[in-house]
């Protein structure tokens, strides 16, 4: 995990964390026991986002200006630096599979793995289960799947898209520098990865109610963005200046805090859906690349001449709609958390979870 600190000060904002996660994810989701599982994936998936909180107080380290560019390079620097040390680490050390598999759904997992090895080409393997993980909508694992991505994707890749360029948009709406932009931001996702860690403990605590958590969290997250989006956007103003700082702080935390307490929680109920049709690391990795898709496409639509020439009020409409409106059809999605019913058979599922088709 502190690899991932180190290695991703800033590049979540990028999708350059992408490939790291996935491979920390492709050992959670098959060797994690059931008593931590969650917890442990929490860990995984919201380390680098520390990084990211520690990125948005570039302004307070490095000074503006001429010196800044000497400041830039010289972290630049220290990172790569770290980058490769840790490179060597890992390659002198990597800790080994469990001799014995920790779960019973993972021995199945294992089995038909080691089947499909015998009768089919290992690079076929990958490829087919990418392909089913992005475009195996005839079954219903895959449309599952498919809804998963959507409700994840759209409103993590703008949030992520918008918070990248969120000094911009507070300077023009609300007059507030870079500086407390950058604290802003970093408290906003330190925040929320505190609360992925909390969430995914209290999942493991409570089993089978992955989706109602889900739908909880997004559905707070719709309260803090909307709060924050609707000042921005001027549906209200307040005098005061010290109370307006107030709302316009808080009502991020809370859209931040929310919604990063939901993250881990989408690679679980991915992994669960597919269970033993798409392979569980490639079922967790297919949200992570449309996230990056949705950011790529976002933050290039702002450069699309005349689009920010007047105003970047669309990105603050785009992040307070699209958690509320694109969470809506998960609500819909009927889970069966096959893997964890392997584990638990006594698993009791709740009623909001088992709602939908």
């Amino acid at each position: 995990m502190l690899c991932l600190v180190l290695l991703d000060p800033n590049s979540v904002n990028c999708g350059v964390s992408l490939i790291p996660v996935w491979i920390v994810s492709c050992i959670i989701v098959t060797e994690g026991s059931t008593q931590e599982r969650a917890t442990v994936t929490s860990l995984i998936q919201v380390a680098p986002y520390i990084g990211v909180s520690l990125a948005y107080l570039g302004p307070l380290v490095i000074p503006r200006g001429k010196a800044g560019r000497k400041g830039l390079y010289i972290l630049l620097v220290a990172q790569a630096a770290s980058a490769v040390a840790i490179l060597i680490s890992v390659i002198a050390y990597f800790p080994s599979s469990p001799a014995k598999t920790p779960t019973k759904s993972a021995a199945i997992r294992k089995e038909v793995d080691m089947e499909n090895k015998n009768t089919e080409h290992p690079m076929y393997v990958v490829l087919n289960g990418l392909r089913k993980a992005l475009f195996g909508w005839n079954t219903r694992q895959g449309r599952a799947l498919a809804v998963i991505s959507f409700t994840f994707a759209l409103p993590f890749g703008i949030y992520s898209g918008w918070a990248a360029v969120l000094s911009i948009n507070l300077k023009e709406t609300a007059h507030i520098d870079s500086v407390e932009a950058g604290i802003i931001g970093c408290f906003m996702t330190m925040l929320g990865s505190v609360s992925a860690i909390g969430v995914g403990a209290l999942n493991d605590r409570f089993k089978g109610r992955i989706k109602s958590f889900v739908l909880v969290f997004m559905a707070l997250s719709s309260v803090g963005f909307a709060l924050f989006g609707l000042r921005m956007v001027g549906a209200y103003k307040i005098k005061e200046k010290a109370f307006d700082e107030a709302v316009i702080f808080g009502s991020a935390m809370v859209g931040g805090f929310f919604m990063n307490a939901a993250l881990p929680l989408y690679y679980e109920l991915a992994v669960e859906e597919t269970f033993l049709v798409i392979p569980a690391a490639t079922a967790a990795f297919a949200p992570s690349l449309w996230v990056t898709a949705v950011q790529i496409v976002f933050l290039a639509v702002s450069f699309i001449p005349g689009v920010n020439d007047a105003s970047s009020t669309w990105m603050n409409y785009a992040v307070m709609l699209s958690v509320p409106l694109t969470t809506l059809p998960l609500v819909f999605l009927r889970v069966d958390y096959k893997r964890l019913a392997r584990d638990n058979p006594d698993m009791k599922i709740s009623k909001l979870d088992a709602f939908g088709f």
